[in-house]
């Protein structure tokens, strides 16, 4: 699958996707795309802890490309 389509079908599930793709830069990449679903995680807690959740919360998901072995 292309990253099209993976964002496609991972936001039609309701997620929202970050993709980590370079492997020469894997360690730095997937520590932002860690603090970023931590971030989105803290804020779906902290509405629904403030009385007023969101409807719909789009949770994070980090999708790891990695090249094709045969």
């Amino acid at each position: 699958m292309d990253d099209k389509e993976i964002l496609c079908l991972f936001t039609g599930y309701g997620y929202q996707v970050c993709i980590v793709e370079d492997l020469e830069h894997a360690n730095e990449d997937l520590h932002n795309a860690l603090e970023w679903a931590l971030a989105q995680i803290r804020g779906i807690q902290k509405a629904a802890r403030s009385g007023i959740p969101l409807v719909k919360p789009r949770w994070p998901m980090i999708v790891l490309k990695t090249p094709k072995v045969s």
